[in-house]
Protein backbone atom coordinates (compact mmCIF):
# COMPACT_ATOMS: atom_id res chain seq x y z
CA UNK A 1 0.00 0.00 0.00
CA UNK A 2 1.14 3.57 -0.75
CA UNK A 3 -0.16 6.93 0.11
CA UNK A 4 1.22 9.94 -1.83
CA UNK A 5 1.50 13.84 -1.26
CA UNK A 6 3.60 16.42 -1.95
CA UNK A 7 5.70 18.68 0.32
CA UNK A 8 7.31 21.96 -1.16
CA UNK A 9 11.40 22.87 -0.30
CA UNK A 10 12.45 25.82 -0.02
CA UNK A 11 14.21 27.45 2.42
CA UNK A 12 17.61 27.43 -0.05
CA UNK A 13 16.36 28.87 -3.48
CA UNK A 14 13.17 28.20 -5.73
CA UNK A 15 10.92 25.69 -4.69
CA UNK A 16 10.82 21.89 -5.25
CA UNK A 17 7.69 19.91 -4.94
CA UNK A 18 8.51 16.69 -2.98
CA UNK A 19 6.72 13.72 -3.82
CA UNK A 20 5.99 12.08 0.05
CA UNK A 21 5.20 8.30 -0.69
CA UNK A 22 4.92 5.65 1.79
CA UNK A 23 6.06 1.73 0.82
CA UNK A 24 5.74 -1.36 2.26
CA UNK A 25 8.95 -2.26 1.52
CA UNK A 26 10.87 0.31 2.37
CA UNK A 27 13.34 -0.12 5.44
CA UNK A 28 14.44 3.60 6.15
CA UNK A 29 13.52 6.81 5.34
CA UNK A 30 15.08 7.69 1.59
CA UNK A 31 15.35 10.41 -1.33
CA UNK A 32 15.21 9.40 -4.72
CA UNK A 33 15.77 11.20 -7.39
CA UNK A 34 14.70 10.66 -11.17
CA UNK A 35 14.76 12.96 -13.99
CA UNK A 36 14.27 15.69 -12.12
CA UNK A 37 11.58 14.33 -9.74
CA UNK A 38 12.37 14.16 -6.31
CA UNK A 39 10.36 11.28 -4.13
CA UNK A 40 10.48 11.16 0.17
CA UNK A 41 9.98 7.22 0.56
CA UNK A 42 9.08 6.28 4.27
CA UNK A 43 9.34 3.17 5.34
CA UNK A 44 5.99 1.57 6.83
CA UNK A 45 5.44 2.99 10.51
CA UNK A 46 7.91 5.78 9.52
CA UNK A 47 7.61 9.42 11.62
CA UNK A 48 6.42 12.14 9.37
CA UNK A 49 7.75 14.86 11.13
CA UNK A 50 11.26 13.00 11.49
CA UNK A 51 11.40 12.35 7.74
CA UNK A 52 10.45 16.31 7.51
CA UNK A 53 13.67 17.07 9.55
CA UNK A 54 15.76 14.14 7.43
CA UNK A 55 14.55 16.40 4.00
CA UNK A 56 15.47 19.47 5.56
CA UNK A 57 19.45 18.23 6.09
CA UNK A 58 19.37 17.22 2.86
CA UNK A 59 18.15 20.20 0.66
CA UNK A 60 21.71 21.32 -0.09
CA UNK A 61 22.35 17.83 -1.31
CA UNK A 62 19.12 17.62 -3.05
CA UNK A 63 19.91 21.07 -5.29
CA UNK A 64 23.19 19.88 -6.26
CA UNK A 65 21.64 16.42 -7.86
CA UNK A 66 19.37 18.97 -9.57
CA UNK A 67 20.82 21.17 -12.69
CA UNK A 68 17.12 23.35 -12.44
CA UNK A 69 13.83 23.65 -10.93
CA UNK A 70 10.97 23.52 -13.73
CA UNK A 71 7.65 22.72 -10.83
CA UNK A 72 5.86 25.59 -9.72
CA UNK A 73 5.18 26.52 -6.14
CA UNK A 74 1.44 25.46 -4.96
CA UNK A 75 -0.75 27.59 -3.25
CA UNK A 76 -0.67 27.26 0.09
CA UNK A 77 -3.56 28.62 2.31
CA UNK A 78 -2.76 30.59 5.91
CA UNK A 79 -3.36 28.71 8.86
CA UNK A 80 -1.64 30.80 11.84
CA UNK A 81 0.47 33.82 11.30
CA UNK A 82 2.71 34.54 13.94
CA UNK A 83 4.88 37.90 13.55
CA UNK A 84 8.18 39.37 14.67
CA UNK A 85 11.31 41.27 13.95
CA UNK A 86 15.01 40.00 13.26
CA UNK A 87 17.65 42.72 12.56
CA UNK A 88 19.62 41.40 9.68
CA UNK A 89 23.00 43.55 8.96
CA UNK A 90 21.37 46.26 10.48
CA UNK A 91 18.07 46.53 9.39
CA UNK A 92 15.16 45.10 10.92
CA UNK A 93 13.11 42.49 9.22
CA UNK A 94 9.66 41.66 9.80
CA UNK A 95 9.35 37.77 10.34
CA UNK A 96 5.61 36.57 9.26
CA UNK A 97 5.64 32.77 9.77
CA UNK A 98 2.32 31.12 8.30
CA UNK A 99 1.67 27.64 9.39
CA UNK A 100 1.89 24.58 6.94
CA UNK A 101 2.09 21.12 7.58
CA UNK A 102 3.12 20.57 3.67
CA UNK A 103 5.87 23.24 2.56
CA UNK A 104 9.46 24.12 3.85
CA UNK A 105 9.82 27.64 2.85
CA UNK A 106 11.12 31.07 3.02
CA UNK A 107 10.91 34.06 1.15
CA UNK A 108 12.54 37.63 1.60
CA UNK A 109 12.02 40.65 0.24
CA UNK A 110 13.92 44.00 1.55
CA UNK A 111 12.49 43.80 5.22
CA UNK A 112 9.95 40.56 5.48
CA UNK A 113 11.00 37.39 5.83
CA UNK A 114 7.82 34.86 4.92
CA UNK A 115 8.22 31.55 6.50
CA UNK A 116 6.53 28.44 5.75
CA UNK A 117 6.54 25.40 7.44
CA UNK A 118 5.06 23.01 10.17
CA UNK A 119 5.17 24.78 13.96
CA UNK A 120 7.78 22.36 15.06
CA UNK A 121 10.29 23.01 12.31
CA UNK A 122 9.86 27.25 12.04
CA UNK A 123 13.19 27.72 13.70
CA UNK A 124 15.21 25.47 12.54
CA UNK A 125 13.50 26.45 8.59
CA UNK A 126 14.45 29.95 9.40
CA UNK A 127 17.85 29.36 11.08
CA UNK A 128 18.94 27.29 7.84
CA UNK A 129 18.05 29.67 5.50
CA UNK A 130 19.96 32.79 8.03
CA UNK A 131 22.76 30.91 8.12
CA UNK A 132 22.72 30.31 4.14
CA UNK A 133 22.39 33.99 3.75
CA UNK A 134 25.15 34.82 6.47
CA UNK A 135 27.41 32.80 4.21
CA UNK A 136 26.62 33.98 1.01
CA UNK A 137 27.26 37.83 2.07
CA UNK A 138 30.50 36.52 3.63
CA UNK A 139 31.84 35.23 0.32
CA UNK A 140 30.71 37.92 -1.49
CA UNK A 141 32.62 40.69 1.01
CA UNK A 142 35.98 38.15 0.90
CA UNK A 143 36.11 38.10 -2.93
CA UNK A 144 35.59 42.01 -2.76
CA UNK A 145 38.49 42.13 -0.31
CA UNK A 146 40.46 40.09 -1.69
CA UNK A 147 40.11 41.92 -4.99
CA UNK A 148 41.12 45.30 -3.60
CA UNK A 149 43.48 44.32 -0.51
CA UNK A 150 45.34 41.85 -2.62
CA UNK A 151 44.36 38.87 -0.03
CA UNK A 152 43.09 36.17 -2.76
CA UNK A 153 45.37 33.24 -0.52
CA UNK A 154 42.33 32.16 1.21
CA UNK A 155 40.45 29.22 1.29
CA UNK A 156 37.61 27.25 2.08
CA UNK A 157 34.91 29.22 3.96
CA UNK A 158 32.48 28.16 6.16
CA UNK A 159 30.43 29.25 9.01
CA UNK A 160 29.63 27.48 12.24
CA UNK A 161 27.10 27.77 15.57
CA UNK A 162 29.95 28.84 18.03
CA UNK A 163 29.74 30.98 21.29
CA UNK A 164 33.69 31.11 21.72
CA UNK A 165 35.10 33.65 18.73
CA UNK A 166 32.99 35.34 16.16
CA UNK A 167 35.88 34.14 13.59
CA UNK A 168 39.19 32.53 12.68
CA UNK A 169 41.65 31.47 10.04
CA UNK A 170 43.33 28.32 9.93
CA UNK A 171 46.77 28.12 8.95
CA UNK A 172 46.02 26.93 5.46
CA UNK A 173 43.79 30.12 4.92
CA UNK A 174 40.46 28.31 5.56
CA UNK A 175 37.88 31.24 6.99
CA UNK A 176 35.28 30.41 9.83
CA UNK A 177 33.02 32.62 10.99
CA UNK A 178 29.98 32.83 13.88
CA UNK A 179 26.75 32.61 11.70
CA UNK A 180 25.15 35.02 13.49
CA UNK A 181 27.00 37.84 12.54
CA UNK A 182 23.74 38.47 10.48
CA UNK A 183 22.04 40.02 13.40
CA UNK A 184 25.36 42.42 13.87
CA UNK A 185 25.07 46.10 11.93
CA UNK A 186 27.00 46.11 8.58
CA UNK A 187 30.10 47.69 10.03
CA UNK A 188 30.51 45.17 12.85
CA UNK A 189 29.97 42.34 10.12
CA UNK A 190 32.47 43.87 7.64
CA UNK A 191 35.04 44.30 11.09
CA UNK A 192 35.11 40.31 11.67
CA UNK A 193 35.93 39.50 8.16
CA UNK A 194 38.11 42.03 7.99
CA UNK A 195 39.80 40.99 10.92
CA UNK A 196 40.14 37.37 9.47
CA UNK A 197 41.45 38.37 6.79
CA UNK A 198 43.67 40.09 8.15
CA UNK A 199 45.08 37.10 9.35
CA UNK A 200 46.21 35.89 5.68
CA UNK A 201 49.02 38.06 6.12
CA UNK A 202 49.74 38.23 9.50
CA UNK A 203 48.82 35.18 12.04
CA UNK A 204 49.56 37.30 15.21
CA UNK A 205 48.23 40.38 16.18
CA UNK A 206 50.81 43.04 16.24
CA UNK A 207 51.00 46.04 14.74
CA UNK A 208 51.55 45.19 11.61
CA UNK A 209 48.39 42.76 11.90
CA UNK A 210 46.44 45.62 13.32
CA UNK A 211 47.71 48.58 10.32
CA UNK A 212 46.61 46.33 7.83
CA UNK A 213 43.10 45.67 9.59
CA UNK A 214 42.83 49.78 9.61
CA UNK A 215 43.72 49.76 6.13
CA UNK A 216 40.85 47.62 5.34
CA UNK A 217 38.51 49.32 7.54
CA UNK A 218 39.49 52.96 9.11
CA UNK A 219 37.08 52.56 11.26
CA UNK A 220 37.46 48.88 13.17
CA UNK A 221 37.89 50.43 16.66
CA UNK A 222 34.40 51.19 16.99
CA UNK A 223 33.37 47.86 15.74
CA UNK A 224 35.34 46.05 18.17
CA UNK A 225 33.74 48.19 21.27
CA UNK A 226 30.36 47.02 20.05
CA UNK A 227 31.56 43.54 20.07
CA UNK A 228 32.43 43.96 23.63
CA UNK A 229 29.73 45.64 24.69
CA UNK A 230 26.74 43.95 22.55
CA UNK A 231 28.04 41.02 20.72
CA UNK A 232 26.17 38.71 23.72
CA UNK A 233 22.97 40.03 22.92
CA UNK A 234 23.37 38.53 18.95
CA UNK A 235 22.37 34.74 20.50
CA UNK A 236 19.26 35.64 22.08
CA UNK A 237 17.71 35.57 18.46
CA UNK A 238 16.85 31.97 17.40
CA UNK A 239 18.54 30.03 20.33
CA UNK A 240 20.08 26.97 19.41
CA UNK A 241 17.40 23.83 19.40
Amino acid sequence: MEVNNSIILNSLGEPITITLRKSLKAKNTAIRIKDKDVELVLPRGGNKNRALEFLLQKESWIRSKLSNITKPCNDIKENTKLHNKLPILGTNHDIKYINCENELSVKQDRKTIIVNSPKYLYSKVLTQYLKQYALEEIKNLVRCIAKNFNLKNYGKISIREVTSKWGSCSSRGNLSFNWRLIFAPQPVFYYVVTHEMSHLKEMNHSDKFWNLVKKIDPNYQASRIWLRKYGASLYQYLPKA
